[in-house]
């Protein structure tokens, strides 16, 4: 496993196709911190949004980086399809890990924030950003060519699900009462936001853990959807 992480990785790096994604992270992650008047919750709820938006252009262009004949060859050599996808989330999740981090360093060290540092609030910060990145991670890797086979419709798709998961809160009320609970089936992003937005934090710690299990709990469903459909479609091409 390891080994084949290693691998990803580095057929990634070697592809450039992190580059135009990362330079627009880290030009929002910048320009989200261009004035110093920021509060440490809803600043880095803010750029927790951005690298939701943006790892599902990170995890679609790594998942394409290897041509479908060479993943056929890494297949074979792995004897295991579900050991290669696993590798690739793994992959994934390490690199949500590291922006993540940076995400909360760099304000840090250059004394964005207009209040006191405070740990707690930096480890919720931190954990938004992991919770979303890997919550965007699995539903982007039901548009991957490995479910969906026409490119374009994927990256249609995937976008499309970025923003009805952003804007569900919007158009909650405006559904008739008895088809309100799609909203309940969609992930928790407006849950998490609006709770950002208090600076209570005993509250928001008491609170953030359900919200937190939810999006977890949503990641999993999405991740077995994913092996069961790329399974189902390997069985009816074989």
């Amino acid at each position: 496993m390891k080994a084949l992480i290693s691998y990803y990785f580095l057929d990634y790096m070697r592809s450039f196709r992190f580059v135009p994604p990362l330079t627009i992270y880290l030009v929002t992650l910048i320009a989200n911190y261009t004035y110093k008047s920021n509060h440490i919750l809803s600043s880095t709820a803010v750029t927790a949004i951005y690298l939701f938006l943006l790892m599902t252009w990170f995890t679609l262009s790594f998942f394409h980086s290897e041509d479908p004949n060479q993943q056929n060859l890494t297949i074979l050599h792995a004897k295991s399809r579900a050991k290669i996808f696993l590798s690739k989330y793994i992959t994934m999740g390490l690199c949500v890990i590291v922006l993540s981090a940076c995400s909360i360093i760099y304000p840090v060290v250059f004394g964005m924030f207009e209040e006191n540092l405070s740990v707690p609030k930096l480890i919720i910060g931190f954990l938004n950003h992991f919770f979303l990145g890997i919550l965007s991670v699995s539903m982007a890797a039901l548009f991957t060519r490995n479910i969906v086979n026409n490119t374009g419709i994927g990256w249609l798709g995937a976008c499309f699900a970025l923003v009805i998961s952003i804007a569900s809160a919007g158009f909650s009320n405006t559904l008739p009462h008895m088809l309100r609970f799609i909203v309940w089936i969609l992930p928790p992003i407006p849950s998490l936001m609006s709770l950002m937005e208090r600076n209570d934090v005993p509250y928001i710690a008491s609170t953030v853990g359900l919200v937190y299990l939810w999006i977890v709990g949503y990641t999993v469903v999405l991740v077995l959807i994913f092996f069961w459909m790329q399974q189902k479609g390997y069985r009816d091409l074989s």
